[in-house]
């Protein structure tokens, strides 16, 4: 079973400023981890030439994006729902 890790866990470097996006799955991979778990917090946007960029860092680095946490809140809660969605 192989090891991952969250950018939630690097949060402290990614928003100092001590750790860049683009630098993470070298990162991790330095340290033997080759999966990676993305929150979207973490990325200066949600544009498609972001994405092709992170996934071009991890392919470089052999990390396999596992997943993107998207929290953009409660959308089963009727009253902030509308809300959380804007």
């Amino acid at each position: 079973m192989d090891s991952a890790i969250s950018t939630w866990a690097l949060n402290g470097p990614l928003s100092s400023g001590g750790l860049r996006w683009q630098d993470v799955p070298a990162a991790v991979a330095d340290h033997g981890v080759f999966r990676l778990e993305v929150c979207h917090f973490h990325l200066p946007d949600y544009r498609p030439e972001t994405a092709d960029e992170l996934r071009h860092v991890a392919e470089e680095t052999g990390v396999e994006l596992q997943s993107l946490l998207a929290d953009f809140g409660d959308l089963a809660n009727e009253e902030t729902s509308v809300e959380d969605l804007q």
